[in-house]
């Protein structure tokens, strides 16, 4: 086989070109395939040790409290199990000559994990990618643009309630029944972020909207998103009028405001509507950036007429924050306190959806709208092999160092632990074994798909032994505290 023989595995598409979001169907050069996988590897790794970086800010913390609220302390202990679980099963491929292929690991799916959120915004991109691949007209025929949306809150929260992303969420959907925005706004999807500041928890929407064309029409949906989100909010701040600041500032958010219409918004209600193009980001100026004094990043606002593969860019930026790692501090430690306050408000919670023709229930949902739904099945680790192995030539497997095609006899796969696995960046990335690996190797002539079965199958026991155990000390440790309660009452 020559060298440009293409290497196989679950989690290349073979449509996918490197270094770009797409291009025309080809064979790409198995160096390059090669390249990108052990990259990934390397992501894995790395997302590993986050993980174990979580971990420990989440024991140091928990051993300084003497007392902490039974439902958290369920939380946090998953959590903690969930990150130290995560991709302990980890599938490798050796060859005869001792070199190692990634082929994949199982993950936890826990909402905090490093690894799981890059997974899931991997996905989630990737859907959006070959959605307006295969329809071109959807970035051709709409406009658009990055919505952010905040509510006045203070240190008791929102409407009575200090974490108040439901009540967030009802008003962003009651809004959308409103005639304006069915009639101006086509399909989207927003995603709630969660932070901590001087005001207590500040709980916001990012949406991404498709708007029909029109002129002006960025400012004419930002006019009517000002006065119906003013209204859905209105009563909720402490402001009781607005100073000739702040209404030059909100003149100054949309040149078809008049002062007129600002005097009839309520000073108690929201009055901050983000609503740009779609734009991409870079820390250090770039001909064509602007610098924006809010974040101290430079900007580049783009449009369709940029290309397929610029605009992506713009997109992919806007939908990122769906899938930031959650209640992590400027310096990447993580923020356990407010952990603690999230963990049993967004359990079961649905913090991701789509509206509009991007809605698979709407009656004008767009005909290819299933191309943007994840595994209904997304907790089921079979489920997620099969999605991986989706379309997937698995006849084939090419050795990566020399592009020739080997035989079942010269590879075997093993699995090992995450932590095991070294990613050598100064020698290309190539993967590494630590000294005393315990090594599982299975037996040879095993296929991808049953390797990969067999490692998710040890995972799931290997979770429900951990999860028991965890269970079991919970317990020992209520009955020891209530040992000790009543001995300190008989005492008394």
């Amino acid at each position: 086989m020559t060298a440009n023989t293409t290497t196989y595995s679950p989690f290349f598409n073979n449509k996918e070109t490197t270094g770009r979001f797409w291009g025309d169907q080809q064979v790409i050069d198995f160096k390059e395939r090669v390249k990108h996988n052990r990259k990934r590897g390397l992501r894995m790794s790395a997302g590993k040790r986050e993980a174990r970086k979580y971990i420990r800010d989440i024991e140091s913390w928990w051993f300084q409290q003497s007392e902490l609220d039974l439902e958290v302390e369920a939380e946090l202990s998953r959590v903690r199990r969930n990150l130290n679980e995560c991709c302990n099963h980890t599938l490798l491929r050796e060859h005869a000559d001792g070199t190692k292929e990634f082929m994949g690991a199982h993950t936890c799916k826990n909402k905090i994990c490093p690894i799981c959120n890059a997974r899931r915004s991997k996905e989630i991109r990737r859907r959006y990618i070959e959605l307006f691949k295969k329809n071109p007209d959807l970035l051709q025929d709409y406009d658009f643009f990055h919505l952010t949306l905040t509510v006045p809150h203070s240190t008791e929260g929102y409407k009575g309630k200090s974490f108040y992303a439901d009540e967030l969420i009802k008003d962003f959907n009651q809004m959308r029944r409103r005639k304006f925005w069915k009639d101006m706004v086509y399909a989207g999807e927003f995603g709630v972020e969660v932070t901590r500041n001087d005001s207590g928890l500040h709980i916001h929407i990012h949406a991404l909207l498709l708007v029909h064309k029109s002129k002006q029409n960025r400012n004419r949906l930002h006019k009517e998103l000002l006065k119906a989100w003013n209204k859905q909010t209105a009563g909720e701040g402490t402001r009781q009028q607005f100073s000739p600041g702040e209404v030059e500032a909100i003149l100054k958010s949309n040149k078809l405001l008049t002062e007129a219409y600002v005097s009839k918004l309520a000073p108690s209600g929201a009055t901050l509507i983000g609503l740009e193009s779609l734009y991409t980001i870079s820390d250090t100026p770039k001909p064509g950036y602007i610098l924006c004094p809010m974040t101290n990043q430079y900007k580049k606002y783009i449009q369709p007429s940029d290309g397929l593969d610029t605009m992506m860019f713009g997109v992919l930026e806007c939908i990122k924050y769906h899938f930031e790692p959650m209640a992590l501090k400027k310096d990447g430690r993580l923020d356990v306190e407010l952990l603690c306050e999230l963990l049993p408000n967004i359990k079961h919670k649905k913090l991701y959806q789509r509206f509009g023709a991007f809605y698979g229930g709407c009656k004008n949902a767009h005909k290819d709208v299933d191309m943007l739904n994840l595994s209904t099945k997304s907790d089921d680790a079979i489920a997620q092999i099969e999605q991986d192995l989706k379309g997937v030539k698995k006849d084939k497997v090419v050795h990566p160092e020399s592009g020739q095609e080997v035989t079942k006899d010269d590879y075997q796969y093993l699995i090992v632990r995450m932590e095991s696995v070294f990613i050598d960046e100064a020698d290309h990335n190539r993967i590494k074994l630590k000294p005393h690996t315990k090594k599982s190797y299975l037996p040879r002539g095993t296929s991808l798909e049953a390797a990969l079965l067999e490692m998710a199958l040890r995972s799931m026991d290997s979770a429900i032994a951990a999860k028991k155990t965890t269970h079991i000390k919970r317990l020992n440790s209520i009955r020891n505290n209530q040992f000790f309660n009543h001995k300190n009452l008989a005492a008394c």
